[in-house]
């Protein structure tokens, strides 16, 4: 029983130090928003194109644990990143 309790603490915040995953998707979600509304406003270049692209790849691979996450859920978990 000792054991559990005294374990317990460190589980905890080694649960809690290890950073969220969705602030990565978030992270890429926002450098690819960042580089479409540039290209708004000019003619995209080749590497512009490559860029989007890679940009792209990073948030399909990084974001695919959260598609199917709800609104209401991804902004509470959001709210751990600016922490």
């Amino acid at each position: 029983m000792k054991r559990i309790i005294y374990s317990l603490p460190l589980f905890l915040l080694t649960a809690c130090g290890e950073p969220d995953t969705i602030c990565d998707c978030i992270a890429v979600s926002d450098s690819l928003n960042i580089k479409s509304r540039e290209l708004l406003n000019k003619v995209p270049t080749a590497a512009d194109e490559q860029a989007i692209q890679t940009l792209r790849k990073q948030k399909k691979q990084t974001c695919v644990a959260f598609e199917k996450m709800g609104g209401a859920e991804m902004l509470e978990r959001k709210k751990t990143c600016n922490e």
